[in-house]
């Protein structure tokens, strides 16, 4: 065992402890040090590894990724392991393709569907991440026939509620789509279809295992949405299931209340509005030139905000534009106005005016009484 010293290639200066046959160490060290000192080769693997994180958050977005569950760590690192299995798979299905195999690449997509839509976890991706591509996928394909004999079973014994069902004259698409949810979220289940998905994204929803969407005070109630989606299926040929004979009925004549995507917020923790609305609008160039003619107005992503003290020419804008205010919005408005009202009012008085001839008498009167006392000393 012994110390040699060294610059390694990033130029920094060390040792490093080699044993070993004594006609084998100046090799070796020459070796060493023609890589990055440790300090160095460790800030650029964790340079790496961030950088892969960052490319594979990017991926997951576009993907329309579910989130996985775990830890911060496990999230961000599974994650990373996760793209790259999807990224494979896709790499197989078009070699499939290319080879005009089109059963083999039809069922590698499923288990790709089977993989974002059910391994959730992220500890099973750090699991299974020494395990070679062929035992995973193995596995992956065992896993989905088991559960798609599950669903067939369960299909064929599953009661359709007919009375729940409705259907278009013209049908396009077979099968049922579903659509389910309660106050704060709506939730819509089809087969892989690429209109239905079309259909869904166009409304907001977004995929976590099934197509979702959050409902809140800005995007309306469930009944609307609910009804506004199974309109739009219907047009386009798809049998609805909808639980709720009412939004049933409004899905067929339409009979909602469209969704609005102009809203004024109360900037939070502020006693600011903020003008909110969607830039793919074909006139959002005007709105935005209007918005800044208020006064105060200034434009910080993603809205434009404006003190309160202008809240008046806010609204006229909002009545110009179509824009709703949201109930934080309205209360700081409500409070601002019973502020403004608890001010006393007051009438100031008007400054007593003395006129010039006035003025003239009173400095002449003055020069006389000071005369008058001089005369006087004498």
């Amino acid at each position: 065992m012994a110390w040699y010293y060294g610059t390694y290639k990033c130029g920094h200066e060390g040792r490093t402890n080699i044993v070993g046959p004594t006609k084998n160490r100046d090799w070796i060290s020459e070796k060493r040090f023609s890589g990055l000192c440790p300090e160095c080769y460790e800030k650029e693997r964790l340079e790496k590894i961030e950088k892969e994180n960052a490319q594979a958050t990017e991926k997951a977005s576009s993907y329309e990724l579910p989130e996985l569950i775990g830890t911060e760590k496990q999230v961000v690192w599974a994650n990373t392991l996760r793209v790259k299995m999807i990224d494979k798979l896709t790499d197989m299905i078009e070699h499939s393709k290319n080879v005009e195999n089109m059963k083999d690449s039809q069922l590698i997509e499923d288990v790709q569907t089977y993989l974002i839509s059910e391994k959730l976890n992220a500890s099973w991706y750090i699991d299974v991440r020494y395990c070679s591509d062929n035992k995973i996928i193995s596995d992956l394909l065992s896993e989905y026939k088991n559960s798609k004999k599950k669903d067939d079973a369960d299909l064929g014994t599953k009661d359709i509620k007919v009375e729940s069902t409705i259907s278009p004259v013209e049908i396009k698409h077979t099968g049922i789509v579903e659509i389910t949810g309660h106050d704060n979220n709506i939730n819509v289940k089809y087969e892989k279809n690429e209109d239905f998905r079309q259909i869904v994204k166009s409304l907001g929803f977004t995929w976590n295992g099934t197509w979702s969407r959050r409902l809140s005070e800005t995007t309306g109630s469930f009944t609307d949405r609910a009804a506004e989606l199974g309109n739009k299926l219907l047009q386009e040929g798809f049998r609805i299931c909808i639980y709720d004979e009412n939004i049933q009925q409004k899905a067929i004549n339409a009979d909602f209340e469209p969704e609005c995507k102009r809203w004024i917020y109360r900037r939070r923790d502020t006693d600011k509005l903020a003008l909110n609305w969607s830039r793919e609008e074909p006139n959002s160039d005007t709105i935005y030139e209007n918005s800044r003619k208020i006064l105060t107005s200034k434009w910080d992503s993603p809205s434009v905000v404006v003190d309160i003290s202008h809240y008046e020419e806010v609204q006229d804008f909002a009545e110009m534009y179509n824009f709703k205010f949201t109930k934080s919005a309205m209360e700081l408005i409500k409070d601002y106005e019973n502020k403004l009202a608890s001010i006393n009012e007051v009438v100031p008085a008007e400054p007593v005016k003395i006129e010039e001839e006035d003025k003239l008498e009173k400095i002449l009167n003055s020069s006389r009484e000071v005369l008058g006392d001089l005369i006087d000393e004498d």
